[in-house]
């Protein structure tokens, strides 16, 4: 069961930018120690509470090999590259063109031994990905996309539509974890979290069905820090009425800033 992660002591003898802060971290458990230990230095109070569980789905030996036998292999996440190669035993042999949507997802496939051949370009998206001068070449004919079960679908569609082979392996399904009643009260209300931090459009909507009725009204009003305009847009359209803010650097440490940006124009304004 998730818990609250306890404050730890400040290293530096400067004052920690964000005191007392309490913070609500939505990430998966093998996905949240970066941040939850940067909010900690940084003197914020990390909450846990994990909205997206993620189930590994087994891949034959000869669809892995398919996969690698295309021109070109595309990686959409961490997870997607953690549970390809799950239980290779082996390392595996590179197709001629590796790329990933994300840097995290790049340095994922580094610790397999692989590089990318074309660095990932900001805003770290499909749309960027699809922008590389690679997918309008002649001479790349077949691609393969490692995923979650059921994305966006915005890359395959985009490539078929373009006249390449494109084949989809959906390595890993994602799920809402069910959460007790007594977990989502000290959640939401022992003490309320002063931000929240969301990295996907499913985590948002999984957090809300958390919140039930229940919570609902307290968690509209809380502010948001989310990684994608298209996450900020699905905030409004689901009734947050209080700040959300888009990241403007990738990963924690953007996350990170946003939390502090928030606290130092937003939150002291009001007081």
């Amino acid at each position: 069961m998730d818990t609250a992660i306890k404050d730890t002591a400040y290293t530096t003898r400067s004052t920690p930018p964000l005191p007392g802060l309490t913070v609500l971290v939505t990430r998966p458990p093998h996905q949240r120690q970066s941040l939850v230990s940067l909010l900690q230095t940084a003197g914020a109070r990390p909450v846990c509470l994990s909205c997206v569980g993620i189930k590994p789905m087994p891949i034959t030996e000869s669809r892995r090999s398919m996969a690698l036998n295309s021109a070109c292999i595309i990686f959409t996440s961490v997870n997607a590259v953690t549970c390809f190669f799950a239980d290779t035993g082996t390392p595996l042999a590179a197709p001629t063109h590796v790329l990933a949507v994300g840097p995290a997802t790049a340095e994922a496939l580094e610790r397999y031994g692989w590089k990318v051949t074309e660095a990932p370009e900001t805003p770290y998206n499909s749309e960027s990905l699809l922008k590389k001068p690679l997918f309008h070449k002649d001479n790349l004919q077949s691609v393969s996309i490692i995923s979650g079960a059921n994305g966006r679908g915005y890359m395959q569609k985009n490539l078929k539509n373009r006249g390449f082979e494109v084949d989809l392996y959906e390595v890993y399904s994602r799920f809402r974890p069910k959460i007790p009643a007594r977990r989502r009260v000290s959640v939401f209300l022992k003490p309320r979290p002063d931000i929240i931090t969301i990295t996907s459009n499913e985590t948002l909507e999984n957090l809300v069905t958390i919140a039930g009725k229940s919570f609902l009204q307290q968690l509209l009003d809380t502010p948001l820090v989310v990684t994608s305009d298209r996450c900020a847009q699905l905030a409004t359209s689901v009734g947050f009425r209080s700040s959300v803010l888009v990241t403007q650097t990738m990963g924690d440490v953007g996350i990170l800033e946003m939390v502090q940006h928030w606290n130092d124009s937003y939150r002291r304004n009001s007081l």
